[in-house]
């Protein structure tokens, strides 16, 4: 149901950072493998060897009817000629990829993000599974949210669902979101903690192992980590968990490199 905060926090005015924005238009400039062209051709040779990465792993692919639907169902929360604010924890901070007119900090309360989830496909393989982020309950979250105005709505709830709905994973949700300009409502990805790809795994070596280890066809699980804290870091947000994870997937990486055996002169 829509609130009137929402209907009254469409103004154009609002919420605009233009620091913040300059800071992410430079972090949308730079390379990565999933582009937005790349993730609309959902035909590509990336996107289906996603695919069948994911179904060999046990996961399930969301059909286009479904991502379909769940973008109605996105759109139909939201006022008519209002705009959607769109929460990142993140890549979606580091490599957007939407079409945003404006950008902010912002927390959310009640809610962490995780390493909670099994990834055998992207970021990782079958022969070295790795971890994903995810929103679960409990703690706080501070990250960024984008406006997306109302004359791009359709196509960008489009675009999200191809690429954060793509598997049943995700619960996209609208939950109450503190800024520095006041409370809005934005949607985020939580994760169904009822899905077999989730896990609760609280040592954070075992995570770190993982991540270090793992490795796909979008680069190592390690970069999205260390990516995440460098630019939640250059946001000015520090997030104490992320950074112990970060320094011990170092550790473990330097431990995994293969050592060349000395020649003898």
């Amino acid at each position: 149901m829509v609130t009137i905060l929402q209907k009254l926090l469409t103004s154009a005015t609002f919420c605009n950072d233009t620091e913040l924005t300059n800071k992410i238009t430079v972090m949308k400039d730079k390379k990565d493998q999933m582009t937005r062209e790349s993730i609309m051709d959902i035909d590509s040779d990336m996107m289906q060897r996603l695919r069948a990465d994911l179904e060999a792993a046990g996961g399930r692919v969301l059909t286009a009817d479904e991502r379909q639907a769940v973008g109605c169902h996105i759109l139909e929360q939201i006022p008519e000629d209002g705009d959607l604010w769109i929460f990142a924890y993140g890549s979606l901070i580091w490599n957007p990829t939407l079409h945003f007119s404006e950008c902010c900090k912002a927390k959310l309360y009640g809610w962490q993000r995780a390493f909670c989830f099994r990834i055998a496909a992207g970021r990782a393989t079958l022969e070295k599974p790795g971890l994903m982020l995810g929103l679960v309950e409990g703690g706080e979250c501070s990250g960024v949210v984008y406006r997306i105005a109302a004359d791009e709505l359709e196509s960008e709830v489009r675009y999200f669902c191809k690429r954060e709905i793509f598997s049943d994973i995700y619960i996209p949700q609208f939950i109450e979101t503190e800024t520095e300009h006041g409370i809005i409502q934005s949607l985020a990805l939580t994760v169904d903690t009822t899905n077999k790809r989730y896990c609760d795994i609280s040592d954070l070596d075992e995570m770190a192992q993982m991540i270090a280890q793992a490795e796909g066809q979008f680069g190592t699980n390690r970069e999205y980590l260390f990516q995440t804290v460098e630019h939640l870091q250059q946001l000015g947000v520090r997030d104490d968990y992320l950074e112990e994870l970060s320094e011990r997937v170092k550790r473990n990486s330097i431990l995994c490199r293969p050592v060349r055996p000395q020649v003898c002169p």
